[in-house]
């Protein structure tokens, strides 16, 4: 892969990691993009193979918007429908998807919360009342008291929070050092 630039270096050890494993790809031309933003859909995938989702060409996306299988072999609607049928991600509406659109930080960081709750039980634990977060929990009802709980059990450890916008467009050399800190936290 080709060296990961100034803005990829701080997640090289993640990036490495996840690539090694199969879970991350470089584009066509060699690059691994750490600060290219990523996809809705693309982190589906991620999400599958970091945690264990089963993933089978039996996995029918019901989303209109998601590309649909081929003849042979996993598409990306069989890695959004398992994580969606396992409870982790969820569509834009009832009927799409919007796979092309970037994943938010607070997202991301919702999702393996869910993918841990579900398919590791016990894996978290719940901070005490005292604990501070970087990110106050008051950006999103629902992201903001998972942000506080991941970061934590040190599921953002390595991100510069305090530079992170929530809302912001998570990359992909973020999103490689949360799923590298899951794998850790798994003891995989």
């Amino acid at each position: 892969v080709v060296p990961y630039s100034d803005s990829g270096a701080s997640y090289q050890v993640a990036l490495d990691n996840l690539v090694a494993r199969g879970i991350m790809q470089g584009f066509a031309d060699g690059r691994l993009g750490a600060g290219e933003a990523v996809s809705r859909q693309q982190f589906a995938k991620m999400i599958c193979l970091t945690v264990g989702i089963p993933v089978s060409e039996s996995n029918v996306c019901t989303f209109s918007d998601v590309t649909k299988s081929g003849p042979s072999g996993l598409y990306p609607d069989n890695y959004v429908a398992a994580a969606t049928a396992a409870g982790v991600i969820k569509g834009t509406g009832t009927k799409t998807f919007s796979p092309h659109v970037s994943i938010a930080r607070g997202q991301v960081v919702t999702m393996v919360v869910r993918a841990l709750d579900r398919l590791s039980p016990g894996a978290l634990s719940a901070p005490g009342t005292g604990y501070q977060a970087t990110w106050p929990t008051g950006f999103s009802p629902e992201h903001g008291p998972n942000a506080r709980r991941a970061e934590f059990n040190g599921l953002l450890k390595g991100l510069p929070l305090s530079q992170l916008d929530p809302w912001g467009a998570m990359t992909r050399g973020e999103v490689a050092q949360v799923l590298h800190n899951v794998l850790a936290k798994l003891g995989r």
